[in-house]
């Protein structure tokens, strides 16, 4: 090259290594140059987490200098991943989980009876089905995944379970290599005894459990959506909390602040895992993300689409357009504040459930960044101010931007 200055190129390669738009990741510029010799130049690569694809979001951007084009090296980017199993083919089968994601079978005893079976109101009409016997187990894996402390992870399943004996297996997983590590049973029908009654919902490694009462047998043996979180490390990263949704309902069923730590591999599980048990179950689809810790339709900011594929997934209350216009009708007035004002808890003070849309004034933290931090305070009524325009004056869905 000796004293020559050089320009270069910036390609975008993805997952397959084809050069290509990566939709998920930009740069400022895609060309440069003249550098001169020892000379620096600055490419600003951005990663938009809305745009994220279903499968391994993993790219690279490739650089070429023009006084060589054989001469050239790739930067990696890895994105969170997002998980996507409809159930209907063998978990398996390569790119079952997404492009570049699969499933590998683990932890097996015995002869578990399983096939894709087809089963109407479904997503694809067709379910993964799972029976094991006495003796027998299995579950399946993700890729490894990247789970990070700070941000957590997210697993949601509609699952089916027609008979449960005990014991009480995890059907969905989280493994965390920095101690959040957790599962979630659903017992489902049941069979009998106490301990085999209906509607067993558990936490696996830490042993929470509870037992939904009350309810027909064919609430019992029918669909349900679980929804797995897990988050923190009870130090720099926060409390380690697990949290198990039912059905969508944004408040959990089993909260576990300040877990104990169980740690393994980063990755996604399901299956029926216990030899000492019996359980039939189906699986409709599953979805995970290794982008953040989700309560229902709480990711839909963040990755641009839900983990819940329908149907009874969760429906917010929150105007999507302007989330200080409490009644949508275009306009944030004093009927919007008077809203406010029946939500305002104070800081610390929690997010009232009643009215619904509580929820959807809790925009700041308490350094006024953008974010929710569990309760309506004066950092929420500065962001609601700053979308106040008066009555019949349309609002701006950029105010709280």
């Amino acid at each position: 090259m000796g004293g020559a200055s050089l320009n270069y190129t910036v390609v975008e390669v993805n997952r397959d290594g084809i050069e290509t738009d990566v939709p998920w990741l930009s740069v400022d510029k895609y060309t440069g140059g003249p550098i001169a010799p020892s000379g620096t130049d600055i490419v600003t690569a951005t990663v938009d987490y809305t745009k994220l694809e279903v499968g391994a979001n993993t790219a690279w951007l490739r650089f070429a200098v023009d006084c060589d084009p054989c001469s050239r090296f790739d930067v990696k980017f890895v994105a969170p991943s997002i998980l996507n199993y409809n159930g209907d083919m063998d978990p398996t089968t390569p790119n079952a989980a997404g492009p570049g994601l699969n499933w590998t079978a683990f932890n097996m005893a015995g002869t578990i009876d399983e096939a894709v079976e087809p089963y109407p109101d479904t997503l694809d009409n067709a379910v993964w089905k799972m029976t094991d016997g006495g003796g027998a187990k299995k579950q399946y894996k993700s890729n490894s995944m990247n789970i990070g402390s700070l941000q957590g992870a997210t697993i949601v399943a509609r699952v089916a379970v027609t008979v449960k004996i005990a014991p009480s297996g995890e059907n969905i997983g989280i493994k965390h290599d920095a101690g959040a590590s957790a599962g979630y049973h659903w017992g489902g029908a049941g069979y009998s005894s106490p301990y085999n009654a209906p509607g067993h919902v558990k936490e696996t490694e830490r042993g929470d459990q509870l037992w939904i009462e009350d309810q027909t047998p064919e609430f019992y043996a029918g669909w349900h959506i679980l929804r797995l979180t897990v988050k923190g490390d009870n130090g720099d990263a926060g409390p380690r909390t697990i949290r198990l949704y039912l059905d969508e309902d944004p408040t959990p069923i089993i909260e576990i602040p300040n877990a104990v730590g169980a740690s393994a591999t980063d990755l996604f599980t399901f299956g029926t895992p216990s030899t000492d048990g019996h359980q039939v179950i189906y699986f409709d689809w599953i979805t995970a993300t290794d982008a953040g810790a989700f309560g229902p339709g709480e990711e839909d900011d963040c990755i641009g689409q839900s983990l819940c594929l329908g149907p009874g997934c969760y429906e917010s209350p929150c105007n999507i357009d302007v989330f200080a216009d409490a009644d949508e009708d275009g306009d944030v007035d004093q009927a919007d504040f008077a809203v406010f004002q029946l939500c305002y808890t104070g800081d610390g003070g929690g997010v009232l459930s009643d009215p619904e849309y509580c929820q959807c004034l809790d925009r700041r933290n308490n350094d006024n960044s953008s974010g929710q931090d569990n309760d309506i305070d004066s950092f929420d009524l500065a962001a609601f101010e700053d979308c106040a325009s008066g009555p019949g004056v349309p609002a701006d869905p950029a105010c709280d931007d």
